[in-house]
């Protein structure tokens, strides 16, 4: 993660979100992720007080002279692109908090594995092992992209099968990979495994400070799929899809 140092004056327009950046505020900051580049932007203080007036300027509130270079800043690292048509609405990115997880309470996850779901846990593995090698957040998001496109049309699976083919989830993986592994390639596989199983649900992103940590997560509506409610909770969502 960097943080936003200072930059030449950029003419100032009506600018917007560029597609490849998504971002959250918290109390004293805004973190923007950088989809393209694979990293983290944080700005606080003074800066995110411009990067607020920036974005009150599509609704014609005043801007300062500051904010307006800063604008240019932002749009010079690909997080704001100028005019409206090249981009999205700069808004923060909002999902309602998760309110329960499969792993609670811990019996409740204790699954035997099944032949069925030891096979398309080796399909997801076979899928995923590409992006293991590399994994950009863009061409993991291709992917996620790709695969709940296959659900389209598909009746939404009732949430407790979704839980119950999760628990066989991580019933099967232990023989395969540990919970060590990054959570973003831990995540993927669930979700894959879970599309090819009839569900299709979100894979989360969230950002924490004190000290700053990135996070990912498979979610259906409220329910966390493969991390602890506490976990999840604590972290602010920066981008789901």
């Amino acid at each position: 993660m960097q943080a936003i140092a200072s930059a030449e004056p950029a003419p100032f327009n009506d600018y917007a979100l560029s597609r490849d950046a998504a971002y959250c505020e918290l109390p004293a900051a805004c973190i923007f992720l950088d989809i393209k580049s694979d990293r983290y932007l944080l700005i606080c203080g003074q800066q995110a007080d411009w990067f607020r007036q920036v974005r009150g300027a599509a609704s014609g509130h005043e801007i300062s002279a500051e904010a307006r270079k800063f604008a240019g800043i932002l749009a010079s690292k690909g997080i704001l692109v100028p005019g409206r048509g090249d981009g999205k609405p700069i808004a923060p990115f909002r999902k309602c908090p998760p309110t329960g997880s499969v792993l609670e309470p811990p019996s409740a996850a204790r699954r035997n594995a099944t032949l069925p779901g030891m096979f398309r846990l080796l399909q997801s593995l076979a899928y995923c092992a590409a992006l293991q090698r590399r994994p950009h957040i863009a061409a993991c998001l291709a992917a996620v992209g790709r695969w709940k496109g296959q659900m389209e049309g598909r009746r939404p699976a009732p949430p407790e099968r979704v839980a119950e083919l999760a628990r066989q989830f991580h019933a099967a993986s232990p023989l395969f990979f540990s919970a060590q592994d990054a959570c973003l390639f831990r995540s993927l596989l669930l979700l894959r495994y879970l599309t090819l199983r009839g569900a299709a649900p979100d894979l989360v992103f969230g950002v924490r400070l004190s000290p700053f940590l990135a996070h990912c997560w498979i979610q259906y509506r409220g329910i966390v799929l493969n991390d602890h409610l506490e976990s999840a909770a604590s972290f602010t969502p920066i981008l789901a899809v």
